[in-house]
């Protein structure tokens, strides 16, 4: 066993991503036979989103990327900030939308709908504020647009997303990505040694 659990967990956590999203994937015909549509829209922004999270942090690519574009060589984004984004940040808010979108009220599955789309946005506007491709862009716009797009339509036709679940779930996304940049920028001030 080793010493470091956490460090390797750190570093080896997007290893596991792919396998995860593919199984996800096979075993979505079966979720599908037993949810309403909605929920399955709900459903599948997880394993969507981890597919974009191997495009984007295969071999370290995003934390690299932020921390010389916008760091300029500084670390901005430390192996542990990318863990806590991906694993409680994503799946956990995935998971924990899916749960209240099931059990308490469908249309808080906008959460996990708005929090891909609300990273599309992001992607984009660094696309066209570095007029360049980042990591991650690709899979943003071709994953996330259909999926995101389908689950809003899906969830709104049957009348689960109302004006007040939107809000609630564009203001979860949003502020969920916002605290990211947030905590990007307030490490910057840290001492890199």
């Amino acid at each position: 066993m080793s010493t470091r659990p956490v460090t390797q967990l750190d570093q080896y956590w997007i290893v596991a991503t792919g396998p995860v999203a593919v199984v996800l994937v096979l075993v979505t015909p079966v979720i599908a036979q037993y949810c309403p549509a909605w929920l399955l829209m709900v459903w599948i922004q997880l394993p969507v989103y981890m597919i974009h999270q191997c495009e984007e942090h295969h071999g370290d690519r995003f934390r690299l990327w932020v921390n010389n574009r916008l760091g300029g060589g500084r670390e901005l984004l430390t192996l542990r900030d990318v863990l806590v984004i991906n694993l409680p940040g994503v799946w956990g808010v995935n998971a924990v939308s899916l749960l209240l979108a099931a059990f308490v009220q469908p249309g808080l599955g906008l959460i996990a709908v708005y929090l891909t789309l609300v990273n599309t946005v992001a992607h984009r506007a660094a696309a066209a504020r570095f007029r360049a491709p980042n990591p991650g862009l690709w899979t943003s716009i071709g994953l996330f647009i259909p999926a995101g797009t389908g689950g809003l339509l899906t969830i709104n036709r049957a009348s689960e997303g109302n004006l007040t679940m939107h809000i609630v779930g564009f203001g979860t996304a949003l502020a969920i990505h916002l605290d990211r940049k947030s905590t990007r920028l307030n490490s910057s001030h840290r001492c890199i040694s």
